[in-house]
């Protein structure tokens, strides 16, 4: 098992919102784990955590810098996640991708029959709008070369959103609180069914790590390895399993069994349409939209490993856009000059459970420049400066139709 590379081209990525930051959620069964998983274009769980790590300050045995270190807190880990968005069940159902939307303290509210609409929240850790989330990747084939990575208490600190030149694309980046890390073994024994300790050599036990595992039939929770000891706490029979005795088996991370990806993503072809002040026929190429939700993790307390909670500051909202430029457009550019409050909106997707539409009510142009075209039709770069009202917190809203 250890000699062999480990395949990453189809990782399985489980997202889950927590009971509490930095509580990992416990899945009732096989298909509630398997239901956690989200089809991803690309994942960076962040490096293994390690505290920080200083050189002693006393004064050295001889010429060297220094004889020895001394660590401290854990600094919180960054994380980054690029998925497609995807279509639902209904108009007004959770997107898939609900967890990474109440770990960027967005406001849910539900039309019943018609949309989900997630916008700005007051108070998202206050109001619970807040909720952190635990991010799992496994990657590798079972029973074989395995890595799984798993990180806790995770915000979400940057949305970008983008598509009319591409499906609708969403790249989730934050920090999380811990991560852990593990791989396979290749040979346990268990005596029995309910025993609860398992040995393993010192050099095996780095290797283990908190969450689930597998060993034949039989799904383990490793739930406390002593790094550099030789033994493991671990919980029998998880997720409707039933524990047995093992003589000499391989133990490795457990990926969830029935995950199937429900959706598909939100095309762009010939469903984008871009509503700038008074025209509903603007011609966008292309869109972006770079939302920062105000989230971060408080500073390290005495006493702390780990920050042990979240703060909420301003939130800030970038839209950008290419557009085609025709010559009615140019009115537009004199509208950047007089700073003209103007509403600018968004839509791509054709049917219900397959829409999403982001709206800006109070937004001013920044001034445009028509570059040279080298010959051709004129493209346009703009982008806009977005704020909110006397009302506050309503500076945009995402519309899931």
């Amino acid at each position: 098992m250890g000699t062999s590379v480990v395949p990453g081209f189809d990782p399985v990525t489980l997202f889950a919102s927590e009971s509490a930051l930095g509580t990992a959620p416990t899945p009732a069964n096989v298909a509630a784990y398997a239901a956690l998983a989200l089809p991803t274009q690309k994942v960076d769980l962040g490096p293994v955590q390690a505290p920080v790590v200083r050189p002693k300050q006393d004064r050295g045995l001889g010429r060297g810098m220094q004889d020895g270190f001394v660590s401290g807190r854990y600094e919180p880990v960054p994380w980054n996640v690029m998925m497609s968005l995807m279509s639902r069940s209904a108009n007004d159902a959770d997107p898939r991708e609900v967890a990474l939307f109440k770990a960027a303290g967005l406001k849910k509210t539900t039309n019943a029959g018609v949309s989900t609409v997630y916008a700005p929240s007051a108070t998202p850790e206050a109001s619970g709008d807040f909720v952190s989330a635990t991010l799992t990747r496994l990657m590798g084939r079972s029973p074989g070369e395995m890595e799984y990575e798993r990180l806790t208490g995770c915000l979400v600190d940057t949305l970008r959103i983008e598509g009319g030149d591409k499906e609708v694309t969403l790249n989730w980046s934050g920090v999380g609180q811990q991560k852990v890390v593990g791989t396979a073994l290749a040979s346990i024994t268990l005596a029995s069914g309910v025993v609860t300790t398992m040995t393993v050599t010192a050099a095996e036990s780095y290797a283990l790590a908190p969450g689930y595992y597998i060993c034949e039939s039989e799904i383990i929770l490793v739930s406390a390895p002593t790094y550099g000891g030789t033994s493991v706490t671990i919980a029998r029979a998880q997720l409707g399993t039933t524990g047995v005795a093992h003589t000499a088996q391989p133990l490795y991370p457990y990926i969830p069994s029935g995950v199937s990806y429900s959706g598909s993503p939100i095309s762009e072809a010939l469903t984008t349409n871009v509503t700038l002040d008074d025209d509903s026929t603007f011609r966008c190429l292309s869109w972006s939209i770079d939302i920062k939700t105000g989230l971060a993790p408080l500073p390290g307390e005495t006493g702390s490993a780990y920050f042990q909670g979240v703060k909420a500051t301003r939130y800030d909202v970038a839209p950008s856009f290419t557009f085609l430029l025709k010559g009615n457009d140019v009115r537009k550019f004199n509208k950047a000059r007089e700073r003209t409050s103007l509403a600018f909106s968004v839509s791509q997707g054709t049917s219900a459970g397959g829409i999403i539409t982001i709206t800006f009510p109070y937004a001013e142009l920044v001034a445009p420049k028509a570059d040279d075209s080298a010959n051709d039709t004129v493209t346009v770069q703009a982008s806009l400066r977005v704020r909110d009202n006397a009302a506050g917190n309503n500076a945009f809203s995402i519309t899931l139709t």
